[in-house]
């Protein structure tokens, strides 16, 4: 998380916090302070249980401030390399139920995120607490950060192909949004790119919900300005695959997207055309993995 977001640690903090750092990690601080680096109090050492109990009573205050002081005594989940083992069990079932919290009121409630006055930096913070932990209990959260990008489809994908049949069954729950069920095509195509070649019964249930959507394309272009995406999701995941069948379902997208680019004055979108033009590079990277 960006310096812009982080709150300065009050002095209680270190109240709140005992978490009996060896003398030497004092006068590590001392001298940060000195130098005027803001120290970590988090990094070397395991939290107390009562420093830990203080931290996840934070996270789940709900107040923005306590949930940055709680992050500030956390391992780092960027450069500490014990930073799975540094994490309890229940505290890591806190920043995962915190995490997919956040994700959804960022995403879904705008009234809530003013309330809150956090962002976008906020919430994707709070997801890279979470790929850290590469549990299987963060999968739901997982499924739901897919809408910041990278770092969750990747950790997603780094459970194996199988995970591919969690993200669908994400996908068909009639109650997701249309950057969920983006969110959630982008980690399958994370999934097919890092396991390719898929065992063939696993392709075969990609390639049938990528054939889902793409023949609904027409519907997700005359819906809300959004619903596109969902279609250049499934698109991502046809070009990964390759098949020429689902290239030319692509093709036929193309006159559709042109008649959106018309009604919106030249400010649709060209993901077809972007995906078509990218096809056979793609192609030579699946035959050069597959060596």
């Amino acid at each position: 998380m960006s310096a812009p977001y982080l709150v300065k640690l009050k002095p209680l903090v270190a109240m709140r916090y005992p978490n009996r750092l060896l003398l030497l990690g004092f006068f590590a601080a001392t001298l940060a302070l000195l130098l005027g680096v803001e120290p970590s109090y988090s990094q070397d050492v395991r939290l107390s249980a009562s420093a830990e109990a203080a931290a996840i009573a934070d996270l789940e205050s709900g107040d923005a401030s306590r949930i940055l002081e709680a992050l500030e005594v956390l391992p780092d989940p960027h450069y500490d390399p014990l930073y799975e083992e540094k994490i309890s069990y229940r505290l890591a079932l806190s920043l995962i139920d915190l995490s997919e919290e956040q994700t959804t009121l960022y995403f879904n409630d705008p009234d809530y995120q003013e309330d809150m006055g956090v962002d976008h930096e906020f919430a994707s913070g709070l997801s890279d607490y979470v790929v850290a932990l590469k549990m299987p209990e963060a999968i739901p959260a997982l499924l739901k950060a897919t809408q910041f990008g990278n770092p969750a489809a990747y950790a997603l994908a780094d459970f194996g192909p199988d995970i591919v049949y969690d993200i669908i069954e994400y996908i068909d729950d009639p109650g997701r949004t249309f950057d969920e069920i983006n969110g959630a095509f982008f980690a399958i195509y994370r999934t097919v790119e890092t396991h390719r070649p898929l065992d063939p019964t696993i392709r075969s249930d990609v390639k049938e919900i990528v054939v889902r959507y793409l023949e609904r394309a027409e519907e997700f272009y005359r819906g809300p300005d959004n619903a596109t995406a969902v279609t250049n999701g499934a698109m991502s995941v046809a070009r990964v695959l390759g098949d020429p069948d689902l290239k030319q379902m692509v093709i036929d997208i193309l006159p559709i997207e042109r008649e959106q680019n018309l009604r919106f004055n030249g400010m649709g979108t060209n993901w077809a055309q972007y995906t078509l033009d990218r096809w056979d590079v793609v192609q030579e990277d699946q035959l050069h993995l597959n060596d």
